[in-house]
């Protein structure tokens, strides 16, 4: 079936109620430029998240990603990552996303909402698509933040500034 691109009506008819996300079935992934000419890839599983749709189509949604399970394919880097400078996992195990909101586009929704990284809370606004799956929702999103508006901090010819995110996660109602 096509992803949802017409009203938020239709939104509203074919998925009112509270999904809950499927974690064997979705994954957050990110890409960072590396030493200025390369880039780096990763996955961080997604471990809890909801969506509600209203019979009206109002939408809320929580999404929290286990920063501490993140794997770049490269196990140094990875323990890099944990140090109090970038992630600081000791203190900061999980990013939480939230939105209560769609808006409609030509391509799909955005979704402006919330995440909060290392106690630091910014907006960010994420492009989406639904698609519905038999039972399943499948909502495919993606954005762009800065690194440092979390206090994640490293020289920016070894971390670019801008990461790239792209979130696909199952719902189930």
């Amino acid at each position: 079936m096509p992803p949802f691109t017409s009203s938020a009506t239709d939104l509203a008819a074919r998925t009112a109620g509270t999904w809950m996300l499927d974690p064997q079935s979705s994954v957050a992934g990110f890409t960072v430029g590396n030493f200025v000419v390369r880039s780096v890839s990763g996955r961080i599983p997604l471990t809890a998240a909801s969506l509600t749709v209203s019979d009206e189509g109002s939408v809320s949604v929580w999404v929290e990603a286990d920063v501490a399970a993140i794997d770049t394919g490269h196990a140094r880097r990875d323990v890099d990552l944990r140090k109090p400078a970038l992630l600081d996992l000791e203190r900061h195990s999980s990013l939480v996303f939230q939105a209560t909101r769609l808006v409609e586009t030509a391509a799909g929704w955005l979704v402006p909402g919330q995440l909060t990284a290392k106690d630091t809370t910014r907006e960010l606004e994420l492009t989406a698509t639904v698609v519905p799956e038999g039972e399943h929702l499948r909502v495919h999103a993606t954005g762009q933040l800065d690194r440092r508006d979390y206090g994640i901090t490293a020289p920016r010819f070894l971390i670019g500034a801008l990461v790239d995110v792209e979130v696909d996660a199952v719902f189930t109602r």
